[in-house]
């Protein structure tokens, strides 16, 4: 599901005058899920970013790893079925939450803490599932969904740039499959990065990099860590935890919401 390539050790770019782990792990990456390559951009958008030529974001995979990991947790929690039912057509439901803060915006009745806590409160289980991928140009917006056994993954990737160009092959759409499965995914996706990055680090440890700066030593113990703080990170999706979302507070939320749209 989960597709990456490094680039080639000669072609890494050390950040400032230091090398560091970070950077050794830039690449390519995009998801594959289903018949969809997400975060593939359109021949145009290629053309458009001066003849770009790989199809696939390049950036650092790290920065993919820490914001993906951060998601676990909420991402591991169930949804409760009847709110996992509006992520059917999860377009639909935030052109409601747009809705309800425009109706109220134009409200000189409105509290002025209406923005920080009741809006925010009721789109809170979605955006805390969502990737975030606020440093690409028109980042596509990536959504993991869990309902006990099953996740939904939704996406939207109707961003174009200033030129009406579409940014990325895929469309509007979503996924369902059995959450089980995607763990695995996940897991054999951590597996596969920390294996070619092991080999990265060797590498990087018996090249000369001229004048630029490596701590060999902090070098080896990240590639450590890392890994360590991946695999620990992984429990959250598997391990059966507390509730961690106040669930009435949302539904109660929701009814407010169709109420003063209707």
């Amino acid at each position: 599901m989960i597709h990456f390539k490094l680039k080639d050790i000669d072609s890494v770019i050390p950040i400032g005058n230091d090398l560091n782990w970070f950077s050794l792990t830039d690449g390519e990456l995009y998801l594959n899920v289903e018949n969809y390559k997400l975060f593939e951009y359109t021949s145009q958008a290629m053309q458009y970013f001066d003849d770009k030529t790989s199809p696939y974001i390049d950036y650092y995979i790290a920065r993919f790893l820490e914001d993906f990991t951060q998601l676990f947790m909420a991402i591991g929690e169930s949804i409760p079925d009847h709110l996992y039912e509006l992520t059917k057509n999860l377009h639909y439901f935030q052109e409601n939450t747009s809705k309800w803060l425009s109706i109220l915006d134009k409200d000189d009745d409105m509290p002025s803490n209406f923005y920080f806590e009741e809006y925010t409160s009721v789109c809170s289980w979605i955006n805390n599932r969502q990737l975030n991928s606020s440093h690409l140009i028109g980042g596509p917006s990536v959504y993991f969904l869990r309902n006990r056994d099953k996740i939904r993954i939704a996406w939207e990737t109707d961003q174009t740039l200033d030129n009406s160009i579409k940014l990325w092959t895929a469309k509007t759409d979503s996924l369902e499959m059995d959450y089980i499965e995607f763990v695995n995914h996940v897991k054999s996706f951590g597996m596969g990065f920390f294996k070619e990055m092991t080999q990265q680090v060797d590498k990087a440890l018996y090249k000369d990099w001229g004048q630029i700066n490596l701590d060999k030593q902090k070098l080896i113990q990240e590639q450590i860590d890392r890994e360590l703080a991946f695999q620990r990170s992984i429990s959250l999706l598997i391990e059966v935890k507390d509730c961690q979302t106040n669930w009435d507070e949302i539904d109660d939320l929701i009814i407010q919401m169709n109420t003063e749209i209707a």
